[in-house]
């Protein structure tokens, strides 16, 4: 048999002590249950130090997530202030060489000039999710040309390297014919254009036969009409490219739609032809001085095939 016993008031306390001692020596349980059991004190404080050490815990974890935040954006800041930084001392350096070249003779067969862009897009493709500056270089004299191109990524995951050289020859009528050679510094050890993925790795050499990708150009100029078809035959995949514009005439306005196979449309076409780069591109001249004036460009790139839509801005010079 067993005896419960609850009291009230610390003066029962000693009247408690005898009437169990009294039970327990004729051999019954007895259980007490006092107010001021010291049993129930400390699991009283054991549970208001569990609540409090997990309103600790809780401060705690989200104090880390406002300095990795804080962290984060400072980190950003920075880099967004290094690219103003670049940018400002690119178009300052631009401007210079362009009132530098305002001087030579229109009759020379050389020229040079640079383009910075807010993001390089290419057949509908960014390559390098950053801004990038893209200098050329080259020869033209009756008809045949020889050059290189450049693009080179201001920051970005990577920093996108490509340096391309290229020669062509324009007939009269409007046909031109060319090949390109397309080097990527950067090295890819694997090159996809359908998403613009590379491997990179730096190790790779200029004269080693698979960094470099070589292509066939042919296009056709004719009024307010151009025509582009372009096709890789050397360590790619025989990808061809094609690409009609419009620009009305005495407008700084060209529309235009470009489409491909193989890397090209390896979204929703599954690398059968497809149009991956259709748009428009605007171009205005700001008047810096009575002598000069700065030509900027804005171009909106969609590409149906990889759900994508790109706008960018740029200044050529």
């Amino acid at each position: 048999m067993t005896t419960i016993i609850r009291t009230k008031g610390a003066g029962k306390k000693i009247k408690t002590i005898l009437f169990v001692r009294h039970h327990l020596l004729k051999g019954k349980e007895v259980h007490v249950s006092l107010p001021g059991n010291k049993a129930v004190r400390n699991s009283k404080v054991a549970g208001r130090s569990m609540n409090q050490n997990k309103k600790e815990k809780k401060l705690t974890a989200a104090e880390s997530r406002s300095k990795r935040n804080k962290t984060y954006n400072n980190q950003i800041l920075i880099a967004m202030k290094k690219t103003m930084m670049i940018l400002i001392a690119a178009i300052t350096g631009m401007v210079t060489v362009a009132r530098a070249n305002d001087t030579t003779t229109s009759e020379s067969p050389f020229f040079v000039k640079s383009d910075f862009v807010s993001r390089y897009i290419w057949r509908g493709l960014d390559y390098g999710n950053a801004p990038a500056i893209q200098p050329s270089v080259g020869i033209s004299y009756k008809g045949f040309t020889l050059g290189g191109w450049g693009s080179y990524a201001i920051g970005g995951l990577d920093g996108y390297l490509e340096t391309d050289l290229y020669t062509s020859y324009a007939f009269d009528f409007g046909l031109s014919i060319g090949v390109t050679d397309y080097f990527f510094p950067s090295a890819p050890l694997s090159f996809d254009t359908s998403s613009g993925a590379f491997g990179l790795s730096r190790s790779f050499k200029y004269f080693s036969d698979k960094t470099h990708y070589l292509e066939g150009n042919l296009g056709f100029a004719k009024g307010c009409f151009s025509f582009t078809a372009n096709y890789m035959f050397y360590n790619l995949n025989d990808d061809i490219y094609a690409e009609l514009s419009y620009t009305p005439k005495d407008k700084n306005i060209t529309f235009f739609v470009g489409a491909g196979n193989e890397g090209y449309a390896g979204g929703y076409a599954g690398g059968e032809f497809a149009v991956v780069n259709a748009g428009i591109a605007i171009t205005k001249e700001i008047e810096i001085s009575d002598k000069f004036s700065l030509p900027m460009f804005g171009k909106i790139h969609v590409n149906p095939d990889a759900d994508q839509i790109h706008l960018i801005v740029g200044i050529s010079l």
